[in-house]
């Protein structure tokens, strides 16, 4: 038997529970875990989110607010909270990890404290402990999840075993993954998706067609991959095939239901940053982009030869506004 806890009942976390209670799996003892006692017990009676998927149930999956009891005898722990959560629930793990386990890091965005990636903060905050690093993306909402689509996503870690014991916990036929020793690469593409799909909702709320929406992509996503590698990424993670790259990106960028491609759909409408980010937030919706902006703007990274980069930054910062990026457009090389 293996006991997977997954540690966030937001609109993902739901879902990823949602796809591994409908497997089946008799050797798989499903645990969710929130902080909010109220959300707790309407899963725990109701089995359905109230929030994110009020007709969606969980019929195998237990629910707590006990971090201790989640964690306990636990073999996989999937870390779905937020970029800005994540420094703290791993604090309240450490002192409850004391027997081999395996992490799986579905925060696509970088860490606010350090500007690095969300591995290095969990080799940091648990350094000692017997815990594996790995990490999952694609191209794949909660929503088509939840309703049984056929996606991709990709796998990373440095273990191949691991690897393959985790694509066997969260592999199924509407849900292919590939394996990657690309941690760094993984990790990168998964944050920097959402500033291309930010970007694209910027055009998009401009009122440019389509094909100039995917013509600002594919601008973007040349940066984005050479930023990547300049961090130590691998070229192949970015090829577009990948599932955490190629795929993840298209999706995020062009369907209009992503909430970094609705950000930026706000912003190119005219709405201030922090506003377009109340909107959303009043929905009960992060758009991690924003948070990857801050960190390249805190930690003064060097984004010289990335422009389009450089404008989503000094868009984030309220310095430029949402049409400036037209002339970027215009004149990129």
């Amino acid at each position: 038997m293996q006991k997977v806890t997954i540690l966030g009942a937001g609109n993902f976390g739901f879902a990823l529970a949602v796809h591994l209670d409908r497997k089946n799996d008799d050797t798989l003892d499903l645990w969710l875990y929130a902080r909010n006692q109220e959300l707790i017990d309407h899963i725990q009676t109701q089995h359905t989110h109230p929030q994110f998927y009020p007709t969606v149930e969980l019929t195998r999956t237990q629910a707590t607010n006990d971090l201790a009891a989640g964690v306990k005898d636990s073999d996989v722990i999937v870390l779905a909270v937020s970029s800005t959560g994540l420094r703290p629930i791993l604090q309240q793990l450490r002192p409850l990890i004391d027997h081999p386990l395996c992490l799986v890091s579905i925060i696509k965005a970088l860490d606010h404290d350090s500007g690095g990636i969300v591995s290095d903060v969990i080799a940091q905050e648990l350094h000692g402990l017997p815990v594996t690093i790995n990490a999952l993306a694609g191209g794949t909402t909660g929503t088509a999840l939840t309703q049984e689509q056929y996606l991709g996503a990709t796998l990373a870690g440095h273990d191949p075993a691991v690897l393959a014991l985790l694509q066997k916990i969260f592999a199924s036929p509407h849900l292919r993954l590939q394996l990657s020793h690309d941690l760094v690469g993984v990790e990168y593409a998964g944050a920097l998706k959402n500033l291309v799909s930010l970007a694209v909702g910027v055009v998009a709320g401009l009122g440019f067609s389509y094909g100039t929406q995917t013509h600002c992509l594919s601008l973007l996503a040349s940066e984005c991959e050479q930023f990547a590698i300049s961090r130590g990424a691998e070229r192949e993670t970015f090829d577009f095939v990948s599932q955490c790259w190629g795929n993840d990106m298209v999706m995020s960028a062009t369907d209009p239901a992503t909430r970094n491609h609705q950000l930026g759909v706000l912003l190119g409408e005219g709405h201030r940053f922090s506003q377009a980010l109340e909107q959303l937030q009043a929905q009960g919706k992060t758009a991690e982009s924003a948070n990857t902006l801050r960190v390249l703007s805190d930690h003064q990274v060097d984004l010289q030869s990335y422009p389009l980069l450089q404008f989503l930054v000094a868009l984030g910062n309220e310095r430029l506004g949402a049409h400036e990026i037209v002339k970027l457009i215009e004149t990129h090389s």
